[in-house]
């Protein structure tokens, strides 16, 4: 099994007090280790291990107070034999899996909730089950990734992360979102939808969605049943981007003109019986995308009127797919 670590070290952040010097970039590639020297402002150790050789003969080559950034990929372990804490400047922890193998790790290693500075956490491809309460111990998480990682609820004890903008829950296996999301109020990119249509199966957004006043991207999707898109969600004033992808939904919220920001809008839906006229106050749209398996569907019929809209707002690409057959306006 390959291990493949990368490690991004920076000598000139604010938050870490290192004196600039010259840029290494190490490249370990089965078993030599080659050293070139270059000027910049980071240094990236990439490292791609076979079980042959301990990647501490690497790690020790380098300052460990200088990296600020690890990603581990297919730990061929269950347990983490290395010491994360040793890393004292560490900001970025992604940890994950790729491999079509069973994951041999099945929780967060219990060191990761002792970096309290740690300020984006990425975990992916690992069976968790659930996001234990200890996560409340990382104030200062800014970025959180939990990917397939087979959550049966949504994680409640990461609404007292207060500091959080970006929150990616997409590929796991519950259907509730529960009104205290609204406690993420600093939340700027929020995603339940997954890969290849492995999304996150939630039913609904709560009305309270609406208190995430910062959001600028809304991913959703659920392929099992349609999903309750609240009127509240057309005042996310500053919302972007917007992907729906759901086969059964029947209609967007009827006032979904007065996004007024919003800039790309990808919706798959089968069932989708026309747009609301609202739809067509989008005056900041620059990506629109439709896909349906039904031939018939009622957004269509709205194809000439799209053109138009598409002209009129100067839409830059606009596309529409019936099953593998469709045709995409440019302007």
């Amino acid at each position: 099994m390959i291990l493949r670590f990368c490690i991004l070290l920076t000598f000139l952040l604010s938050s870490v007090c290192v004196q600039a010097q010259d840029t290494v970039f190490v490249r370990y590639n089965l078993h030599r280790v080659n050293f070139e020297a270059e000027r910049g402002n980071y240094m990236i150790l990439q490292l791609n291990q076979s079980n042959i050789v301990h990647e501490s003969a690497i790690l020790d080559t380098i300052p460990k107070h200088h990296i600020i950034g690890l990603i581990i990929e297919n730990y061929p372990g269950g347990e983490l034999e290395m010491d994360l804490k040793s890393f004292s400047n560490l900001q970025g922890l992604e940890i994950g899996y790729y491999l079509d193998e069973e994951c041999p790790m099945k929780e967060i290693p219990d060191q990761v909730f002792e970096i309290r500075h740690l300020e984006n956490l990425s975990m992916y491809g690992i069976p968790l089950g659930k996001v234990p309460a200890e996560i409340q111990q990382m104030s200062n998480l800014r970025y959180l990734k939990f990917v397939d990682c087979g959550l049966t609820a949504f994680p409640g004890k990461i609404l007292s992360l207060s500091r959080l903008t970006h929150l990616d829950l997409g590929g796991n296996s519950f259907s509730i979102v529960p009104p205290d999301i609204s406690k993420l109020a600093n939340l700027q990119y929020l995603r339940f939808a997954g890969t290849d249509g492995q999304h996150t199966p939630i039913n609904g957004l709560p009305s309270s969605i609406s208190k995430l006043r910062n959001l600028r991207t809304l991913s959703i999707g659920n392929r099992q049943r349609a999903i309750n898109l609240p009127d509240e969600i057309c005042q996310l004033k500053r919302l972007e981007k917007l992907y729906i992808d759901c086969p059964d939904l029947t209609e967007l919220p009827k006032k979904i003109g007065k996004l007024s920001k919003l800039q790309r809008f990808e919706v798959y839906a089968d069932q989708l019986v026309a747009l609301p006229e609202s739809f067509f106050d989008l005056k900041n749209l620059q990506f629109l995308k439709f896909r349906t398996r039904d031939a018939k569907a009622g957004v269509l019929l709205q194809e000439e009127q799209l053109r138009d809209f598409a002209k009129k707002r100067r839409i830059a690409t606009v596309q529409i797919e019936v099953l593998c057959e469709g045709f995409r306006i440019e302007q």
